[in-house]
């Protein structure tokens, strides 16, 4: 050629050779880091570290309150751990967050909130195979009487709305707020399903009891019952009065010319007109006693009604083996 020796340029000129020289390490940084901290643990407490608890407070008045959990670590030569991952744990309520890192004091806090439910929620933390001791939290104040009242407390043939209201009182006699109660019923259908009910701040839960009258017409009895219980389990019923015709009956006790009658009648019947068979005049008492002037056989009736109908039966009186001696 010439004699000229020829040198290899650079396709890049030295500012954007050096900028990607830069730029391909550190991916190159990244793509190693990345690599090393797949599959790495959250960090935990090392062996040998201690982990306590408190709560505060340790009493909730409220089922749907709330605490604070404060779980501090220590680490083996006595300094607070920082960063540390800390597990809370409850048998009752829930707790958030569930984990917690710790801050440079040692201290990791949740909350520890109730659900509705009431009872002693046993309380621990815990970071890798460190483990706090366990702290009792009592949970919602237990109920010490359940009262259920039902509106109206007679209810038709065709059926109708029942208005069900259930008061829950603590030992000393005042309103437990938040206290979950289930209402139950024979015949109809329940506005909750059955599902809690909670009270409020009066301590007073309320449901609705919708009954058809398919419904009480497969009820053979003058009532049925309803029924609340409370979150310990206490509970209490009242009979929700069928109104229907009375089926009327009833009983004679015999001594001598006198005979003392007892109404028997079902469905509540309100009124009685009692015929004693003899031509006297008939008595509206609801149990009469009656003398007769002469020996005989007496076709007694009793005619019992209510705001529905009435029912009518008849028994024979037979004073001619009694010893009758007007």
């Amino acid at each position: 050629m010439n004699g000229r020796t020829t040198k290899a340029r650079s396709f890049l000129s030295p500012p954007v050779a050096t900028e990607a020289l830069i730029l391909a390490s550190l991916a190159a940084l990244l793509t190693l880091l990345a690599v090393s901290s797949c599959g790495k643990a959250s960090p935990v407490a090392p062996t040998g570290s201690t982990l306590s608890l408190r709560v505060n407070p340790t009493i909730i008045s409220s089922p749907r309150g709330s605490a604070t959990a404060t779980a501090t670590l220590i680490r083996p030569n006595g300094t607070p751990d920082n960063g540390a991952q800390v597990q809370f744990t409850t048998t009752l309520g829930t707790f958030n967050p569930a984990v917690a890192a710790t801050k440079s004091d040692g201290n990791a806090v949740s909350t520890l909130s109730g659900t509705g439910l009431i009872g002693t929620a046993k309380v621990t933390a815990f970071s890798g195979d460190v483990m706090s001791t366990e702290v009792d939290v009592m949970i919602g104040q237990a109920e010490a009487l359940v009262s259920l009242q039902a509106t109206p407390s007679t209810i038709g043939q065709d059926g109708g709305t029942i208005q069900l209201l259930a008061l829950v009182r603590d030992a000393q006699g005042n309103p437990v707020p938040a206290s979950p109660v289930s209402f139950s019923s024979v015949a109809g259908t329940l506005r909750s399903r059955g599902n809690f009910v909670f009270t409020d701040q009066s301590g007073a839960a309320h449901d609705v009891l919708t009954v058809s009258a398919t419904d009480l017409t497969n009820q053979t009895g003058s009532s049925f019952n309803i029924s609340v219980q409370g979150s310990t389990g206490m509970a209490v019923a009242v009979a929700e009065n069928i109104a229907r015709a009375p089926v009327a009956s009833f009983t004679a006790t015999i001594s001598g010319c006198s005979v003392s009658f007892m109404d028997t009648s079902i469905n509540h019947p309100t009124s009685w007109l009692w015929d004693f068979g003899d031509k006297t005049p008939t008595s509206t008492e609801e149990n009469p006693a009656h003398t007769y002037s002469t020996a005989g056989r007496f076709v007694v009736t009793l005619t019992a009604k209510n705001a529905v109908g009435s029912g009518t039966t008849s028994q024979v009186i037979d004073l001619t083996a009694t010893g009758c001696t007007p």
